[in-house]
């Protein structure tokens, strides 16, 4: 808006009369725009590129010029000028030889570029250059207007051509009605079956972009034009309800209508209306999924439902149509369509790219998506038509032997909610901490032991003594145990020393010996007996294996678990991953995993330990679908949390890739089965029913670590309360027995440092203020907190016994026994201090709070033989609480033998002066009690 000064007249430097190089016919609106846009100098056309031009002659340096536009900019100029100051490190006065090198005959151009998405440039042009480019625009512009009138006739051809295609579409319509009318009154007449003659045409749906012709009709195979009207105007209606289902406001209209508005909330208050409501958006169930599915959503069971449980309602409703259209990969199949920009060099952010398609590219993956929809579709109902066909055919053979044991089913012993948050425990019983004893008698000694059985899987006849052997030496497995039912070795036993040390899975998971042999055993024939047990079923199998209930394994069991939950927090296993399980043929799903329960809980708990593949033609091979009457895989995806342990390094059958769940975990449902038609390893074809489901792996159940070190764990956080109560008694005692005045009268509370170090004193003992460094200031807290001190130093010493010293029963008694004392000798220790007036502080801060506890023994011993009548029982009885002859006031009390304190301390040859104490306090020998 302001033009800068000419640098050698003094006068107006004159901008270009081209002013832009891509629109020099706007020159002339250049200093309009440019004040409608804050006087900015540039095109009126492309403003996105602005350009500056200014004519120089020969004797115009640029040193000159960054001066004077420098001195613009002051005043405001554009800020685009600044990139004429520097232009790749370099500033105008360097390009001062440049200038001077061009032809001085000519007028020459400085320009500066600033591209709102390209960055910015300057540099110089020539005259006869800037014409060039001129003129080459001029064409091109041209070009473009050429083509731009020819589009505009294409559009006028186009516009024809659709209305005269929306009137042949409205002639149609008009005949459709027409022949529909016709045949309803036909058919009313005389109930034949109308024939429509030929018809020829081809008819296009301008609206939807969708064509559809009228094929000729022949005979008795083609579809009348009065059906395929009437199925257009079915889908239609599909659709229209589909979208009121996404719209809030349609939503609530259909709510209005069918609530119960009287009430002070509006509700629907019946499964009826509930129904009617949820066919009104397309969603027809029957009266019983209706009424079950009403009760589920009535969260607060208020009977009915509000505005936000009818949406919510809708969220989960669904159709079993719906239910199995989940199962087809649309989303996948539109995701990849809509992805068919997208690279690595772009993968940033890939959405943002879906966001900016255009409305040609999503016509065009709308109609890639119904081809490639219309492909998935046509072979998901083959399949679906060819697995009814075949289930139909199983039905009928079945109706026609109903006695055979072939079509027989068993119900799958489980159990629910309430069971799973029981644990394993509850199913097994407690396991033993000495390990390695337990599980050897329980295989070889306890009842069952010797019970023979055969497997399952590779027919092996076996009994739980003979695998234990096997365990302890691989080489006692017989031959024929190792081959399956083809005559092929595929069990290879390993010694579990072995493994443990070679073992990378075992390493990482850091397993102990003793889970090393748990897996060992469970992939062997055991899993027939660890899972009759967990299951409970077959109850005759039971009774032999746990010799009628008084072995049930709960030690071996408890150590599998412990290695299947430690490997499946070290494997590496994606989340996501799909595995798979067959359930044999001949096994029903219990009611509970489709049917909620009152509290909206579907699934079941499987007792057993769960095995599963993933291979999912494995899994059919154990569906049953060679003859079981009831074919079905449970498909299961992995998380971080709830997963398998792969325990095929560890497996005496290596070339099974076996995932193992956790017994006691929970399986619910996690979406619509589907039926497959699948043909086996043998060639044969039978459906198989795939449930997809999920698993939370029950993991209440402790480690073997964690089980060895509970009782360490559990004593030391007894100690640790002990001490709390023993501090929290100190404070009140010192408080009601008056000590403030106890310690004025000790001679001794002030003391030498360096002689009471003489004396065996510890400074660490000092609580900090009590001494100067030459003398000790004793006080009462700090005599509480040496006393405190000294329990504190007993625990620590017992955190350092090793866990499984604390499952020897005569280690533990010890333990125990201290920790008792703890809990008895600081009190005893500040009592000897207050009552005995002999007793200095100096020496009881000396003296450990165990050896003041038993002088005070000796002290009370002294003073009961001063004492006669009530006073001595009193003393007594208290003598004996600290020794720990009785544990309350009634000296009579019999313990869980029927014994008295007194009869006790005889039988168990405690001293003379304990029998005394019981007899002074008063306890009772009579004729009856012995």
């Amino acid at each position: 808006s302001k033009a800068p000064r000419d640098v050698t007249t003094g006068g107006a430097l004159v901008p270009c009369d081209t002013m832009c190089l891509l629109h020099p016919e706007q020159a002339s609106g250049v200093e309009k725009k440019s004040a409608e846009r804050e006087s900015r100098v540039g095109c009126s056309v492309c403003f996105d590129a602005r350009w500056h031009l200014f004519r120089l002659d020969g004797s115009t340096t640029l040193g000159e010029l960054s001066r004077l536009l420098k001195l613009e900019l002051a005043k405001g100029a554009h800020p685009s000028w600044n990139h004429c100051f520097n232009f790749q490190g370099r500033v105008l006065s360097d390009y001062d030889e440049e200038i001077q090198n061009l032809n001085r005959g000519e007028n020459v151009v400085l320009y500066a570029f600033s591209a709102i998405k390209g960055g910015s440039c300057m540099g110089f042009i020539s005259r006869s250059q800037l014409d060039e480019e001129r003129n080459r625009y001029e064409k091109k512009v041209k070009e473009i207007s050429e083509e731009r009138d020819a589009l505009q006739k294409k559009v006028g051809e186009i516009a024809k051509e659709k209305d005269l295609l929306a009137n042949q579409l409205k002639d149609i319509r008009q005949e459709l009605e027409r022949k529909g009318a016709q045949e309803k009154h036909e058919l009313s007449g005389n109930g034949d079956a109308h024939k429509t003659k030929a018809a020829e045409g081809t008819n296009q749906k301008q609206g939807s972009g969708a064509n559809f012709k009228i094929q000729q009709q022949s005979g008795d195979e083609a579809t009348s034009i009065t059906e395929d009207h009437a199925l257009r105007e079915l889908l239609s209606d599909c659709l229209e309800k589909f979208w009121m289902s996404r719209e809030r406001e349609d939503v609530e209209k259909v709510f209005s209508a069918h609530a119960n508005t009287l009430a002070p909330q509006p509700v629907i208050d019946s499964e009826a209306q509930f129904g009617a409501a949820l066919r009104a958006l397309g969603l027809d169930m029957s009266p019983e999924a209706a009424r079950d599915f009403f009760g589920m959503m009535d969260l607060e069971d208020r009977g009915g439902l509000d505005l936000a449980a009818f949406h919510r309602a809708l969220r989960m409703a669904s159709t079993p149509a719906t239910q199995w259209a989940t199962s087809l990969p649309l989303a996948q199949l539109l995701g990849r369509l809509l992805d068919f920009r997208h690279t690595a060099a772009r993968a940033a952010e890939p959405l943002r790219e879906v966001s900016q398609l255009g409305a040609r590219e999503v016509e065009a993956v709308v109609g890639a998506f119904a081809d490639g929809a219309r492909t998935l579709l046509t072979r998901a109902l083959a399949n679906l038509a060819e697995s009814f066909r075949m289930m139909d055919g199983k039905a009928a053979e079945r109706a026609g032997d109903e006695r055979s044991s072939k079509f027989s089913t068993i119900k799958m012993s489980a159990g629910r909610v309430e069971d799973f948050h029981k644990g394993l425990a509850e199913r097994t019983g407690l396991p033993r901490a000495e390990v390695e004893k337990a599980m050897m008698e329980e295989h070889c000694v306890l009842a069952g032991c010797d019970e023979e059985f055969t497997a399952p899987n590779y027919g092996v006849v076996t009994r739980p003594r003979k695998e234990y052997g096997i365990l302890l030496d691989p080489a006692r497995c017989p031959p024929g145990d190792r081959l399956d039912r083809a005559g092929r070795e595929v069990r290879v036993p390993r010694s579990p020393e072995h493994l443990l040390a070679t073992s990378p899975l075992a390493r990482a998971a850091a397993l102990d010996l003793h889970e090393v042999r748990a897996v060992v055993l469970y992939t062997g024939p055991m899993f027939v007996v660890y899972n009759a047990i967990l299951r409970r079923f077959p109850e005759a199998d039971l009774h032999r294996f746990t010799g009628g209930g008084s072995n049930r394994y709960a030690t071996t069991i408890f150590v599998l678990v412990s290695a299947v939950v430690k490997i499946a927090r070290a494997m590496k296993l994606p989340t996501g991953l799909e595995l798979f399980r067959g359930t044999g043929g001949r096994m029903e799903l219990p009611e509970s995993f489709n049917k909620p329960d009152a509290l909206g809980r579907v699934g079941f708990m499987e007792y057993g330990f769960l095995s599963t593949t993933a291979y999912k033609e494995v899994a059919i091979q154990y569906s049953g679908v060679k003859g079981g009457p009831m074919p079905m895989v449970l498909r299961i995806v992995t998380g971080s949390i709830d997963r398998g342990a792969c325990i095929a390094e560890l497996s005496q059958y290596p070339g099974e890739r076996e995932f193992l769940w956790v017994p006691c975990s929970f399986i619910a449902p996690d979406g619509p089965a589907s039926v497959e038609v699948v043909t086996t390893e043998d060639g044969e074809t039978g459906v198989v029913t795939l449930v997809p489901a999920r698993i939370n792996a029950n993991l209440k159940t402790e480690t073997v670590d964690q089980l060895i070190q509970s009782a360490k764990l559990r004593h030391l956080e007894n100690f640790r309360y002990q001490i709390l109560e023993v501090e929290r008694d100190l404070e009140q005692l010192v408080a009601s027995e008056n000590a403030a005045a106890r310690l004025k009268s000790d001679p001794n509370r002030s003391f030498s440092q360096e002689r009471w170090v003489e004396l065996g004193g510890k400074l660490e003992d000092l609580s900090p203020g009590m001494s100067d460094g030459a003398t000790i200031q004793f006080t009462v807290p700090g005599l509480v907190r040496k006393f405190i001190r000294d329990v504190e130093a007993v625990r620590d010493r017992q955190a350092l016994v090793p866990a499984a010293d604390y499952h020897c029963d005569w280690t533990f008694r010890g333990l125990v026994e201290e920790l008792l004392r703890a809990g008895t000798a600081p009190l005893s220790a500040m009592r000897h201090y207050l009552e005995n007036v002999e007793e200095s502080i100096e020496s009881t801060m000396r003296s450990p709070c165990f050896r003041e506890h038993t002088l005070y023994l000796a002290f009370l011993w002294r003073g009961l033989q001063r004492l006669s009548g009530p006073e001595r029982a009193a003393r007594a009885l208290q003598l004996c609480a600290l020794v720990g002859l009785v544990s309350g006031e009634d000296l009579d009390a019999v313990d869980w033998e029927g014994l008295t304190p007194l009869m006790r301390a005889a039988q168990d040859g405690a001293g003379e002066r304990s029998i005394q104490l019981l007899m002074e306090a008063g306890a009772t020998v009579c004729s009856s009690t012995l």
